[in-house]
């Protein structure tokens, strides 16, 4: 199976060691070599640029700006209107490392972290959405895989389906609405390094590819 770009620094066969990915970029680059904030976030798998229509993120990082009562972008009341276009330039910037003001600034005001079904989209995965029915092939189909895969476990239904043991054995069944809330509540788990999530979350909440 193919393995997304930033992926083996940091996800395969790693655990939820946050300094992993710090310990990867030592002896990348020249002592003293100063890198653009871009090149040392493409190594950090647990951080994502906060995208330019994403208004609830944006929200949020202007009002932590503003809570710091540090002005370290001399943005000064224009916060919420200046913020994303001050993100997007300071991608560029030179810094020394991951340990300097700029790029820890960086960081608190321009990122979000990295959620599951990002690395899902990373993989090219189509992700189910629960604004597609319970009764379409796919999440018909996501609902058989979670079933067959849950009787080959010690302690079947791992994820906590309600009235698992009712339902289980029904033919040509829906998806379960429970079934679809845990897809969403975990496509939206930040436990990125959890390879066990992770594969059940591909397996159980993404459309099979074609071969």
């Amino acid at each position: 199976m193919a393995v997304p770009a930033k992926v083996p620094l940091l996800l395969v066969g790693a655990t939820a060691t946050s300094g992993l990915g710090i310990f990867t970029l030592r002896g990348l680059f020249a002592s003293g070599e100063k890198k653009s904030i871009a090149f040392f976030l493409n190594t950090d798998l647990s951080k994502r640029v906060i995208s330019k229509e994403d208004d609830s993120h944006w929200t949020k990082s202007a009002e932590a700006y503003k809570g710091s009562k540090n002005d370290v972008w001399n943005l000064g009341k224009e916060v919420s209107e200046r913020i994303r276009n001050v993100c997007k330039e300071k991608l560029e910037f030179k810094v020394s490392g991951i340990d300097s003001d700029e790029y820890k600034n960086f960081i608190s005001y321009c990122t979000r972290d990295t959620v599951i079904s990002d690395l899902l989209k990373d993989w090219k995965e189509t992700i189910l959405s629960k604004n597609e029915g319970a009764g379409t092939k796919e999440w018909k189909g996501a609902w058989r895989r979670y079933i067959e895969d849950n009787k080959k476990l010690a302690v079947p239904n791992v994820w906590g389906v309600d009235n698992f043991d009712s339902i289980k054995d029904k033919v040509d069944q829906d998806a379960p609405e429970s079934f679809r809330d845990r897809c969403e509540s975990n496509l939206s788990s930040k436990d990125i390094f959890n390879m066990t999530l992770f594969e059940n979350v591909k397996s159980w909440c993404t459309q099979p590819k074609v071969q």
